[in-house]
C-alpha cells in the first residue's frame, strides 16, 4: 500500500499542495486556503488528510476515555485469557468434532 504522504505528493503536484520535508511533516500549509481546499477532488483532500494524520506520533494522538478504559481492561484481563487460549491445532480439532 502506498503510504498517504506518498499520495498527497503525487495526488496535489501541480496545485501548490503541501509536500514533506525531510521529517516527513507538512511545509507550506499556509499557502493553503478554505478556497484552495475547497477546489480540491475529494481524492486530493483524503490524502491530505491521510498526511496529517501520517504526520503525528502515536504520543499526539488522544486517546478518548472510552477507548482508554477499554484498553485498561483488556490490558489487566490479558494473563487470564492466555490460560484460556488454544492453539490453531485445538482450534482445528475442536471444529472438525463440530462439523457434521
Amino acid at each position: 500500500m502506498v503510504p498517504a504522504s506518498k499520495r498527497c505528493a503525487e495526488a496535489g503536484a501541480g496545485l501548490g499542495l503541501p509536500v514533506e520535508s525531510e521529517r516527513g511533516t507538512l511545509r507550506g500549509m499556509q499557502g493553503l486556503n478554505s478556497e484552495e481546499l475547497a477546489r480540491l477532488s475529494p481524492e486530493e483532500r483524503l490524502a491530505l488528510i491521510g498526511q496529517l494524520w501520517d504526520s503525528l506520533r502515536d504520543t499526539e494522538v488522544p486517546l478518548p476515555e472510552a477507548q482508554q478504559g477499554e484498553l485498561s481492561r483488556r490490558l489487566s484481563s490479558l494473563g487470564q485469557d492466555r490460560t484460556q487460549a488454544l492453539t490453531w491445532e485445538q482450534l482445528r480439532a475442536e471444529l472438525a468434532r463440530r462439523r457434521p
